[in-house]
């Protein structure tokens, strides 16, 4: 009720496509969960992610759903259009999109680290 009077709204819920209310989520997961130099830098009046694992900058990643933007917002830079996904493929059929495959580990034989396996397979 205290958000539907604030904004001015009867019924934040009677929008039927949910954009309303997913950009409520949004804002207060980009408020509340996302913190500055921790899951998010800002470089150059950029918003970019940060790697959970590696702690690396994850160059050309955006949050989907409106999170990146609700981020972008809350640290006062440039908000940008969402990305669109025009296809996808399982690495599944992406690998069947060629007739031989090859791999290569260091890391097959905990015996000998330096050490590296390789080989080759048909894919059909």
């Amino acid at each position: 009720k205290k958000i539907e009077q604030r904004l001015g709204i009867d019924d934040i819920y009677a929008d039927l496509s949910g954009q309303l209310v997913n950009h409520l989520q949004q804002a207060l997961k980009a408020q509340y969960m996302f913190h500055r130099d921790k899951q998010y830098v800002v470089t150059n009046g950029e918003v970019k992610i940060v790697d959970e694992f590696t702690g690396r900058i994850m160059e050309g990643r955006r949050y989907s759903e409106g999170l990146h933007q609700a981020i972008e917002a809350k640290e006062g830079v440039l908000v940008r259009e969402e990305n669109q996904t025009l296809a996808t493929i399982t690495l599944q059929n992406y690998f069947r999109l060629y007739d031989k495959l090859s791999g290569m580990t260091g890391t097959a034989s905990p015996r000998t680290p330096s050490s590296a396996r390789s080989t080759t397979c048909r894919s059909r």
